[in-house]
């Protein structure tokens, strides 16, 4: 199994901070299976934690869900260099680059969406590596959270390293053109 396992496990005495099971959140939702051990509902948070869920939940069924699905019905797609696996390293697509290879906190889900989660405390926001595809110029663009629509006017160029602020409920998202 792929997956994120939020909060980490029920059998704990302590529930994570309300920021990191946010953050959690935000990077599992993206992976081929969530589950949550700790729900967004604990007595221990508020009401913000229960909106990020639902947010990123939505934002998975409009941009991964379909991507499942088609490897799903197509399975001689998967770890094809054009489709790419559902959860992919950078590296794949673009092999060229040394920042490809070391970059581990972001990763693709097929070839088309770039996930570049923050994952520590405090943090509100990080540079983004976005890798070309293959030799192709590459152009990424962004999704935005709050109305799960690519940003058109948004236009970031494959092989470029971009900081991004992003405060707590916010995600880098984005789409291969």
């Amino acid at each position: 199994m792929v997956g994120g396992n939020v909060g980490g496990v029920a059998f704990q005495l302590d529930v994570p901070e309300q920021e990191l099971f946010i953050r959690w959140t935000q990077l599992a939702m993206f992976l081929p299976t969530v589950q949550f051990s700790l729900t967004p509902w604990e007595k221990e948070y508020d009401i913000t934690v229960q909106e990020n869920a639902i947010a990123m939940a939505k934002l998975r069924a409009k941009y991964v869900t379909p991507i499942l699905l088609d490897f799903q019905q197509n399975k001689n797609k998967i770890g094809t260099l054009q489709h790419g696996f559902p959860v992919t390293p950078l590296w794949w697509i673009d092999q060229n680059s040394n920042q490809a290879y070391i970059e581990k906190e972001s990763y693709l889900v097929g070839t088309k969406i770039l996930v570049a989660a923050v994952s520590h405390k405090d943090e509100r926001g990080r540079y983004v590596y976005f890798p070309n595809f293959g030799d192709e110029e590459t152009v990424w663009k962004r999704i935005d959270v709050a109305s799960q629509e690519v940003i058109e006017n948004s236009s970031y160029k494959g092989g470029s390293n971009v900081w991004f602020d992003l405060d707590l409920f916010d995600v880098g998202l984005f789409q291969r053109q």
